[in-house]
């Protein structure tokens, strides 16, 4: 149980036309990072503790085959806005982020003993901080993408100008993917130690209960970001 748990937790990407979006339209105001982030929630259920985790390990979001304890959803949509001029150059970044975060709640909270209430939302809270975390590291991504970008110089050819924008964007989702990788390094292994989790594997009384306990520990293998890497810029028109 212990050296299989590899990964429980998921951060998607979504790039939605980034880049691309409203290039063409005058930006609703300029130079700022916007955002909004949505609580969204997988149900469990049982009166014990076990009975809980295998619920939640039912009802996770999936990533293929791959289920995880919590996940964060991010939708960029960059609105570029041209210089004027001969150079084809951006004046202007606005980005508008959009986080959504799934994380356990469960159906009778209110109906389990105070003890289980404890452990349970302290495992919610433990997922919630999680995500929330990988959303602190997106939100200095964008903001010093935004900062890196804004610096390039115009250039009289627009492929290589924005070639040099794509390799901005790679490098920085390079460095926020290694960010990722270092919070779930840190904290899958914790999960076990949740007091829930803990309490899940006292209530075990056969060696069938103990293996269906452990793949729902261990079934979330392996971490997952879900982006665009190459990202589909229209045309660049010059004013």
């Amino acid at each position: 149980m212990r050296a299989r748990v590899l990964c429980e937790f998921a951060t998607f990407i979504l790039f939605v036309e980034a880049l691309a979006a409203g290039l063409f339209a005058l930006p609703a105001s300029a130079g700022s990072i916007t955002e909004k982030t949505k609580y969204e929630y997988y149900y469990a259920s049982g009166q014990t503790a076990l009975d809980i985790v295998m619920t939640m390990d039912r009802a996770s979001p999936r990533i293929g085959r791959k289920e995880v304890w919590g996940m964060m959803d991010i939708d960029p949509d960059f609105e570029p806005v041209p210089a004027s001029g001969p150079l084809c150059k951006y004046a202007d970044m606005r980005i508008n982020v959009s986080y959504t975060i799934t994380i356990p709640a469960h159906k009778q909270e209110n109906a389990l003993s105070p003890k289980l209430r404890r452990q349970f939302q302290s495992f919610a809270r433990f997922v919630k901080r999680h995500e929330e975390e990988h959303r602190q590291i997106y939100r200095r991504c964008f903001r010093d993408m935004r900062r890196a970008m804004l610096a390039v110089r115009g250039h009289a050819d627009c492929e290589t100008y924005l070639k040099t924008l794509y390799d901005i964007v790679d490098r920085h989702y390079q460095r926020c993917d290694a960010s990722d990788n270092r919070i779930d390094d840190r904290d899958v292994p914790l999960v076990e130690r949740q007091p829930l989790f803990r309490a899940a594997l006292a209530q075990v009384e056969t060696g069938q209960e103990r293996r269906a306990l452990e793949a729902a520990v261990s079934a979330g293998s392996g971490g997952a970001n879900r982006r665009s890497n190459d990202p589909a810029l229209p045309v660049f028109t010059r004013n």
